[in-house]
């Protein structure tokens, strides 16, 4: 089960949409399944055919008014809960229940707590319900809501626990952050492949992975093209204490400068991280040191079968090691290098893999291991790859024999973090390792036809997503997205069963 959290200050925008007829899919037989009241009480009569909403977005907005609560920009809070298609199905109370629990974890209403917040749920779909909570208290007080991402995170999960649902991945900031609605639809309109956000955070870790320090790091960024502003020490000036990255043209509507600092990229992108990389005292920063650029194809060719041995003796290790740290640090090297290998062969399938592959190399909280020995040939083919590889197709290289060794001693590593991962229980980093060494082993033999999966590149359920209430009434700041028309209507099905 996942839940998406979206604000508002419109109650009543949002109720007429949840009991309309939908954007691009249907709400079929939108009904209230729990409450601060009961449902029977909630439930809008139906006059001339159509609900009277007006009443219950009367009792909803009544503590707002009363209270006059100008301490929150948007005091409407809505949250959709969606079960994966292959869960069984829910009854109304059930899903009561569910919504019921979400919202005493978060805080917003208590047990036996009369003075509590409004709010209901309604179902409009066999797999979902949407809570809408109005944040006044009826004893003048407002809830406070402290991290309620992560407890709706974890109300997911005793859902999926106590109802048998499909499990999912536990909040622990692994995934990357997916770009929202208007993101899309910018992108779109622009004519860009993909969200500024991905492009940035392809090119940040690419460039940590080739570069040995800040001014080298940075360097590298200009020479993609990425805009980049950085945050010197008060104390020390010549000390960067963070930076910002932008891609031309990508400005808002007053044609400002969109920037994302590297923290908001990915966790392992923050400068302090960064840093704690770069700190490796036998990576020199000097100019000098750097890789020269590799012209000939033997000189290419010897350069990959290098990096495939570095690649087989971290595998070696990292199955032999009983140290966690090791194994992590070795984990945390290998997005690199899947980067760096998708820079300079220019395959958009390689790209694929190495952003699939990212939250498996990630430790929960954006916690960074000791950099640690194990992993110093990894990142030295990271290293050699950005400076003394020129880009090139992907097809020149996938026809070589040197290229499909180093994707099958890609696919060898990664498929031992796989298990690895698997082992500690960290089934959605799992499911992304496994998913990156099957399509590396694909990679290795061209011939091969497509085949069936064990597990999904990314798991199904997160692939669905949420519809968006109306821009009026309430402002998302995660991405919303169309619901999934159901195959038979949820009222009907109630019957069935």
């Amino acid at each position: 089960m996942i839940g998406k959290i979206t604000r508002g200050s419109n109650v009543g925008n949002l109720i007429v949409y949840l009991y309309g007829p939908g954007r691009t899919s249907v709400h079929d037989n939108p009904h209230v399944v729990a409450g601060f009241r009961t449902p029977l009480e909630l439930e809008p009569r139906i006059e001339n055919g159509a609900p009277d909403l007006k009443p219950l977005i009367s009792l909803l907005r009544q503590p707002l008014a009363a209270l006059s609560v100008k301490s929150l920009d948007q005091p409407v809070w809505q949250c959709s809960l969606r079960a994966a298609p292959e869960d069984p199905w829910l009854s109304d109370e059930q899903w009561g229940e569910i919504a019921a629990e979400t919202l005493r974890r978060v805080g917003i209403i208590r047990d036996a707590d009369r003075s509590g917040c409004r709010w209901i749920a309604i179902r409009h779909a066999d797999d979902h319900v949407h809570i809408v909570a109005t944040l006044a208290r009826e004893d003048g007080r407002t809830p406070r809501l402290w991290n309620d991402r992560l407890k709706v995170r974890d109300a997911c999960l005793a859902a999926e626990e106590s109802h048998g649902l499909r499990r999912t991945a536990p909040a622990d900031r692994t995934a990357n952050r997916r770009a929202t609605r208007s993101e899309d639809e910018k992108a779109a309109r622009q004519g860009r492949k993909e969200v500024p956000r991905q492009t940035l955070r392809r090119a940040v870790t690419t460039a940590a992975g080739g570069a040995a320090g800040p001014d080298e790091f940075f360097a590298m960024l200009a020479d993609a093209g990425v805009l980049v502003r950085t945050r010197r020490s008060t104390r020390i000036r010549s000390e960067v204490t963070g930076y910002k990255v932008g891609l031309p043209g990508d400005v808002t509507k007053a044609g400002e400068q969109i920037w994302f600092s590297g923290g908001r990229l990915a966790p392992e992108l923050s400068m302090p991280k960064l840093c704690q990389r770069w700190a490796d005292p036998e990576r020199s920063a000097d100019p000098s040191a750097r890789p020269r650029a590799i012209r000939s194809p033997e000189q290419r060719e010897a350069v990959c079968r290098a990096a495939s041995q570095a690649v087989m003796q971290a595998a070696h290790r990292f199955q032999w090691s009983s140290s966690p740290e090791v194994r992590s640090d070795i984990a945390a090297a290998t997005t690199g290098v899947l980067h760096t290998v998708a820079h300079v062969t220019g395959n958009p399938r390689m790209s694929h893999i190495a952003d699939v592959y990212a939250r498996a190399g990630r430790e929960p909280h954006g916690r960074v291991s000791p950099l640690g020995s194990y992993s110093r040939g990894l990142r030295t083919v990271s290293r050699v790859f950005a400076h003394a590889l020129s880009r090139q197709s992907g097809e020149a290289y996938r026809r070589t024999v040197a290229w499909i060794q180093l994707f099958s001693c890609l696919a060898h590593l990664v498929e031992r973090i796989a298990a690895h991962r698997a082992a500690q229980g960290r089934i959605a980093q799992a499911q992304a390792a496994q998913a990156a060494a099957d399509a590396l082993k694909q990679m290795a033999d061209p011939t091969q036809q497509a085949s069936r999966q064990a597990h999904p590149v990314l798991p199904g359920l997160l692939a669905v997503t949420f519809p968006a209430p109306p821009r009026a009434s309430a402002t998302s700041r995660n991405r919303p997205s169309p619901d999934t028309s159901p195959n038979s209507p949820g009222r009907s099905r109630a019957a069935g069963r």
